[in-house]
């Protein structure tokens, strides 16, 4: 363990950071960095809602979302100074993207889970947008499509429009719909190998919480470890 109350962990690319949510954590209430030992903890934003961050392509800076401004509206703000804690929200026009679960590609696009607040408010799934804002395109088209993770050009994640909770993977250009688990248990939060060949995943269908592994066909899945103390309870046992 290398912290005790931190949430939604993200290693940067090389593995030498981690990014978390410390809601829950003592004296950590923002989003925190830590090396992976869990020395060096600080503070790089400026409210206990800023959740789920995702590295910039560089490892530099974070995406995150929050819905810190009370309104239950949660939008999409990027970290651009981790040391003086400077934070702004992905615009567009006058606005600020609304959505949650940014997942920054190495193009530089955030992919995001969301609904076309601007145009039809029930069009939901998977979202993406420039990080520097405008325009967003939509991905996927099932509200319940979640939890993005991308490697190259793919993008993995999780869905429950077949019924229960799988894992899924599309090409960024819209195609190549795949679902890669396929069965009565719960499957999601997907990961991808930094090498891009395998994802790692939950599933109870062993009766219990796990982590699971697959390769990125969806071949070969494989149980690695248990959860221990179970899991189901919210972002904090994540």
């Amino acid at each position: 363990m290398i912290g005790e109350g931190f949430r939604q962990p993200q290693f940067r690319q090389d593995g030498r950071l981690v990014a978390a949510n410390g809601h829950g954590a003592q004296y950590y209430e923002h989003l925190v960095t830590m090396d992976a030992s869990g020395g060096g903890r600080s503070e790089v934003s400026n409210h206990s809602e800023d959740s789920y961050p995702a590295w910039s392509p560089d490892g530099a800076i974070v995406a995150f979302s929050s819905d810190s401004w009370g309104d239950g509206i949660t939008r999409l703000g990027i970290v651009h100074d981790m040391f003086g804690k400077q934070q702004n929200w992905i615009p567009i026009g006058n606005r600020e993207i609304h959505g949650q679960y940014p997942f920054w590609m190495s193009d530089g696009r955030v992919v995001y889970n969301g609904c076309d607040f601007l145009v039809d408010g029930g069009a939901c799934g998977l979202f993406w947008v420039g990080a520097g804002g405008g325009n967003y395109t939509r991905l996927t088209t099932h509200y319940s499509d979640t939890a993005p993770a991308g490697f190259q050009d793919r993008v993995a994640f999780m869905s429950a429009r077949d019924g229960n909770w799988e894992v899924y993977v599309i090409n960024m250009g819209g195609g190549g719909l795949k679902r890669l688990t396929n069965n009565g248990a719960h499957d999601g939060l997907p990961t991808w190998s930094p090498d891009g060949t395998a994802i790692a995943f939950v599933s109870n269908r062993d009766g219990a919480w796990a982590i699971w592994a697959m390769n990125a066909d969806g071949s070969n899945q494989r149980k690695l470890f248990d959860l221990d103390g179970g899991y189901g309870g919210g972002d904090l046992d994540w």
